[in-house]
């Protein structure tokens, strides 16, 4: 046991540090440093809010921040550790056996900070950790005690024990190797044992997290309350039900209840609350004032009259535990208006500190507001009551005493950790067996496959491409091997509806056997890589014959496409391989996150990880604009100001939304034209019909296919680009042409939809409109053609944000990795 007068030196383990969202982790560590422990921080992220609350000034310890150790140059890090690691060398590698056959490259990068950790501890001389949050941070302290022995301790809050199933988020495995875990309601404690049955409820210790209660007053004598100003703060996502308060507010102002409303704090749904703001007419009475430091929290809590957190259990049964502002609100002498959930009630007794309603309920939270703004009365009672809950309960002082208690009576170190050997050069053999995917094409899945195997080659890789077909339009050299798969000996396609869909899936033994004779290169193939495609099982089976992990690439969801747009008969049999392949797959790559979900609600166990579409930011020049592309992409007009589009035109791509956007937009801009770059069989003669009827048939230029080389010089010499998405239902794409757009240096503007609109960002990287608004995209491009100041400073976000963020070369380590992974694994049940 540590004795008291020991001066106790340990590791924090959190998630993000600072966070404005998570004083409560500041002024606990404040607090013990306070008591003279020496204390350091193990960051896993740096902080991205720009923004911190003023007492972090006060702060000792030391951070380190494990996003600057890049997991790729481990054998560096770690082997600079290694004396005081190379102790628990067996620890290491058996934790590394464990996790490689789960095939997840965030399981074994974590094992290497938790490596790191275990050394920065020893080195430093710290005797425990105690982790923020069962997830992530509790994970890296389980694993550094896993690594080193050094013992541990968690706290868990909310999201992290609700959200994640305890049986999937190994959390009773923690608990039973933590020395103990602290949770910060009563409520929670409960929760944790039923959903733990069997588990030490010993170890499971309630500490209510607590506040500095001389930061926190009520309003002196001289100090009045604003009258009628319901305060709340949070942050603004779901849980926190500020949709809720704004039904409220509308209800009050409706029965006539003078008040005014002011929402402090940031997040996702930010731009939703403030939508649901102006449906429902209340700009006057709310007022969202963003995220703030404390300093004006606390200012702010001592002028209004009453505080409204209308907590919820959101969707992905999200709900806070022990909301801080709660806390700070009952300091501060603020009546309370909340709801029942969690631990809500240990907090808040209802009709003593305040009033509780339902979770979900406008109705009757308008009502206990109402009641307390024409109450002075009842405000005054809950307002003592509040600050004597608060001190008895709540007071940072005790309750942080109370866990070094817990800190000082647990058991005291261990030590050491360790590294592990560089895997051999990835090589790989990629398959696409697609006939419509032909190698050097100018579909954007063909030039899909050519540029993800030139990062291939430029990180180290070693590939070799299979496919059906060959174009010769991309006439650049590959710096890989290409092979064409011979149709010679397969059955011939009969001229029937079916489109020999059952043939088509025979084909695949042919197939198989014709990947066997590829030539392998020097050493052998350690992976096998294939385009999913629509009864394509060659690669699979190959994959399985060979002993070779197998990894899947999925960029549409292509039963539920074929049957809906290609007449799909087979489509049993075509569900039938599709689960198959996503189910025994060693890993799944989607291009978006709703193709993510289309695999996981075809293939539950499957493992997926998703990473978009990119582009080689090298091939791009912005600024140099080819005079005799000028001349082509303006129909002869070099001086007329051309938006683009580039693509294959399909219903889904919303070309007619353009035409008619550029057509409105030429009557306050007569100079604008529009081109169009890709292939328009099928839809040319609509288009030109379109065109006429609205005036634009000499302001149209159709290029058609173009040779993939020259994309750049054709969006090099264009004004704006567009991606005008039309309202879809689904919206399961990785666009490649936004990507090369933002490579382009470019203005773009695009529908705010699905991935677009989480690449893009309004106003800074592009201009994004609602899809299928006409009106609004004809504003977007008479903004843009009337300010080419802004257009400038647009395209240079884009550009700097391709280069930074969305490169071939990037897209393709994560695929490498994972790869990397699956091959070590296989090399250790070989061995």
């Amino acid at each position: 046991m540590i004795q008291p007068s020991t001066p106790l030196r340990m590791g924090y383990v959190v998630k993000m540090f600072p966070r404005l969202s998570e004083t409560f982790i500041l002024n606990e560590i404040l607090e013990l440093e306070r008591r003279g422990v020496e204390v350091v921080i193990f960051s896993a992220k740096k902080p991205n809010e720009g923004r911190f609350h003023p007492q972090l000034s006060r702060l000792k310890a030391q951070v380190f921040y494990l996003e600057d150790l890049d997991v790729k140059k481990w054998p560096a890090w770690i082997g600079a550790q290694w004396s005081v690691l190379s102790g628990h060398a067996d620890r290491l590698w058996s934790l590394v056996g464990e996790v490689l056959p789960e095939a997840d490259p965030r399981k074994v990068e974590q094992i290497w900070h938790a490596a790191w950790i275990a050394a920065r501890a020893q080195e430093l001389g710290l005797t425990r950790l105690h982790a923020h949050f069962a997830s992530l941070p509790a994970n890296l302290a389980y694993l550094t005690h896993r690594v080193s022995g050094i013992p541990f301790s968690f706290t868990a809050h909310a999201k992290d024990i609700f959200v994640y199933a305890p049986s999937e988020s190994g959390l009773r495995e923690k608990i039973e190797a933590a020395e103990f875990m602290v949770t910060v309601t009563e409520f929670n404690r409960r929760y944790l044992l039923e959903q733990l049955p069997g588990i030490d409820a010993n170890k499971i210790r309630v500490v209510y997290n607590g506040i500095d209660l001389a930061n926190f007053q009520p309003n002196g004598a001289d100090e009045q309350r604003e009258p009628g100003l319901v305060l709340g703060v949070g942050r603004l996502v779901p849980k926190k039900g500020f949709g809720d308060l704004l039904e409220a507010c509308a209800l009050l102002r409706d029965r006539g209840v003078p008040f005014r409303c002011e929402i402090m704090g940031g997040g996702v749904e930010a731009k939703n609350l403030a939508a649901h703001r102006q449906q429902l007419g209340l700009e006057r009475e709310v007022t969202f004032t963003g995220p703030v430091h404390q300093d004006h929290v606390r200012e702010r809590l001592r002028r209004a009259e009453i505080f409204c957190l209308p907590c919820c259990v959101a969707e992905d049964n999200n709900v806070d535990a022990l909301p801080t502002v709660l806390l700070e609100s009952l300091a501060s002498g603020l009546p309370i208006v909340s709801t029942d959930v969690s631990g809500v009630p240990e907090i808040v007794t209802a009709g003593v500190e305040g009033d509780l309603v339902a979770p979900n309920d406008p109705e009757h939270l308008s009502l206990a507001l109402e009641r307390l703004l024409t109450d002075p009365a009842r405000r005054d009672q809950f307002s003592r009551s509040g600050r004597a809950k608060a001190e008895s309960t709540f007071d940072q002082k005790e309750n942080v005493g109370r866990l070094l208690s817990l800190f000082e009576s647990s058991g005291s170190v261990q030590t050491a950790p360790e590294v592990a050997t560089p895997l051999a050069a990835l090589r790989i053999l990629h398959v696409t067996t697609d006939r419509g995917i032909p190698f050097g094409g100018t579909k954007g899945a063909s030039i899909h496959v050519r540029e993800f195997l030139d990062a291939f080659v430029a990180e180290g890789g070693s590939p070799v491409a299979v496919v059906r077909k060959k174009k010769a339009v991309d006439q650049r050299a590959p710096g890989f091997p290409v092979h064409v798969l011979d149709d010679m000996g397969e059955p011939a396609v009969p001229a029937t509806p079916s489109l020999s869909e059952a043939e088509e899936f025979a084909r695949n033994r042919f197939l198989v056997d014709q990947l066997a004779d590829i030539p392998a290169v020097e050493g052998g193939f350690n992976c096998v890589y294939e385009r999913y495609s629509l009864f394509g099982v060659a690669g699979r089976e190959y994959a399985r014959r060979a002993g070779l992990p197998f990894v899947l690439e999925v960029n549409a969801p292509l039963v539920q496409e074929a049957a809906a747009y290609r007449g799909l008969r087979l489509v049993d049999v075509a569900r039938e391989v599709e689960h198959y392949l996503f189910s025994t797959a060693d890993h799944v790559l989607t291009v978006s996150e709703a193709v993510a979900d289309y695999v996981r609600d075809v293939a539950l166990e499957a493992r997926v990880t998703v990473v978009p579409n990119g582009v080689d930011t090298d091939r791009f020049r912005p600024g140099a604009t080819s005079a005799a592309w000028r001349q082509k992409v303006s129909g002869g007009h070099p001086d007329d100001c051309v938006v683009g589009f580039v693509g294959r035109v399909r219903p889904w791509h919303g070309v007619e939304i353009l035409i008619e956007a550029v057509a409105r937009a030429r009557r306050t801009v007569p100079s604008l034209r529009v081109c169009i770059v890709g292939d328009v069989r099928g839809n040319e003669e609509d288009i030109r019909r379109q065109c006429e009827s609205l005036g634009l048939a000499d302001a149209l230029t159709i290029l058609g296919e173009v040779p993939p080389a020259a994309i750049p010089d054709v969006l090099g010499a264009m004004d704006v680009l567009t991606a005008p998405y039309p309202q879809l239902d689904s919206f399961y794409f990785s666009p490649l042409k936004i990507f090369e757009y933002m490579a382009s240096g470019r203005p773009i503007v695009a529908s705010a939809i699905g991935q677009v609109a989480d690449v893009l960002e309004h106003d800074a990287t592009a201009l994004l409109t609602p899809p299928g608004d006409v009106e609004a995209l004809s504003r977007s491009l008479i903004r843009l053609a009337g300010d080419p100041v802004q257009a400038a400073r647009l395209g240079q976000a884009a550009r700097a944000t391709a280069v930074s963020e969305h490169t071939w070369r990037r897209r393709v380590r994560t695929v490498m990795d994972i790869m990397s992974e699956l091959a070590a694994r296989k090399e250790v049940q070989v061995s």
